[in-house]
């Protein structure tokens, strides 16, 4: 298997785990903010899809020498339209991810004024979801859910 099918399907991997944990959070939990004594800067679960929605979209169009500057982070209105967009974005990059050459991989790429690899990129925005994926999770118990709403998905074959 090349390393850009393995990135690809990895891509489309977490955005549905990340999507399985959105469509598992009650509807009223979606836009509520965490606040903490002494918190700074907590964002609801639909501002966190949205995060990951806009990342996806921008590494996709830095791999395809596209302009990025101008995507921006959609609000969403309800978990409905926050899934949709959120698995069109990892289906879209890893079809970019899919079709890139050995030396896209390698190749940088400006971003924020730093210049970063095509593995890093694609990395960083599997990153991203992860990270999302445990703070959706996180949100869920505070709001008093003790369940781990484990995917389907993580039920592969056994190793060995």
């Amino acid at each position: 298997m090349k390393p850009q099918q393995l990135l690809a399907e990895q891509i489309g991997r977490i955005a549905d785990s990340m999507a399985h944990f959105v469509q598992t959070t009650p509807p009223e939990v979606l836009d509520w903010k965490p606040e903490m004594p002494g918190s700074a800067g907590s964002r609801s679960i639909l501002q966190m899809v949205a995060e990951c929605v806009a990342v996806n979209r921008r590494f996709a169009a830095k791999l395809s020498h596209q302009d990025s500057e101008d995507i921006q982070e959609p609000v969403f209105e309800n978990g409905k339209e926050a899934v949709n967009q959120l698995l069109e974005s990892g289906r879209s990059f890893a079809a970019v991810i899919r079709n890139l050459s050995d030396d896209a991989l390698a190749a940088d790429y400006l971003h924020k004024g730093t210049h970063l690899s095509g593995d890093y990129l694609i990395v960083g925005a599997y990153r991203n979801m992860a990270y999302h994926s445990g703070q959706i999770n996180l949100t869920q118990m505070l709001k008093g859910d003790p369940e781990f709403h484990r995917p389907q998905s993580w039920d592969g074959p056994a190793c060995g």
